[in-house]
């Protein structure tokens, strides 16, 4: 939250934008660094943030205009709605917010080094609620006030043992009814939020598939993403 509010002041103070414009290019830019770390520590990807980072301080360059020039590749390799052109890109900010962020993601200050790659998905999503309390209520701290907004809006994000039990009840009866049918199956969650039953569902399905030769190749990874996972 701390660095959340760091970006939106650099924001405000050096663009002219609406509240809303401000939330969602702060969050689209947190959400870009989050996965980039992500894949880093998967690897994915090389780790690009810190070497880009450390050259802008020894070079001078602004590193935030390196980190578009990234989220530029990043869009070219994936073509991920994340990463599509946004207008944030434009804006002007202060480069040593960004540092802060960035070296962040990497380890505390107390030097203990973070790994994104065992960082559960019910982490993040309980990250993605705070993020929506934030936006239906700025200045709100996390106390009951808040946890009624959320209520009212109906933002809440659903534990993984929960998601995973709702989707072998549904997905898992017609698959075990009827193997055959697992390619003609058609998930589509119309308020995805962070994403938990889309990803569950994939992973359910990959699952039921990869004990065979077509199950563990990588087209049939994208087949199932194509195929049977949908989203509004």
């Amino acid at each position: 939250m701390y660095w959340r509010k760091q970006l939106t002041k650099s924001f405000k103070k050096y663009n002219v934008k609406s509240e809303e414009e401000i939330d969602e290019g702060v969050q689209r830019i947190l959400d870009r660094l989050i996965f980039i770390r992500t894949s880093e520590d998967r690897k994915i990807e090389p780790n690009i943030l810190m070497s880009i980072a450390r050259q802008c301080e020894s070079s001078g360059k602004q590193l935030y205009r390196q980190l578009v020039k990234i989220f530029r590749d990043y869009d070219d390799n994936y073509n991920s709605k994340l990463f599509i052109k946004h207008s944030c890109e434009n804006w002007e900010t202060e480069d040593n917010v960004l540092y802060d962020i960035i070296y962040g993601l990497y380890e505390t200050k107390d030097g203990f080094r973070y790994d994104f790659s065992i960082i559960s998905s019910d982490i993040l999503g309980g990250m993605y609620e705070q993020y929506l309390s934030y936006v239906q209520g700025r200045a709100v701290n996390i106390d009951d006030k808040q946890k009624t907004k959320r209520k009212s809006h109906g933002i809440y994000y659903t534990p993984s043992y929960i998601v995973n039990f709702i989707v072998k009840s549904t997905i898992g009866k017609v698959v075990n009814n009827k193997p055959s049918s697992s390619s003609n199956i058609k998930v589509l969650d119309p308020a995805c939020g962070s994403g938990s039953f889309l990803i569950s569902a994939y992973d359910f399905l990959h699952d039921k598939g990869s004990s065979s030769k077509k199950g563990g190749s990588l087209f049939y990874k994208f087949d199932i993403l194509k195929d049977n996972i949908f989203l509004s």
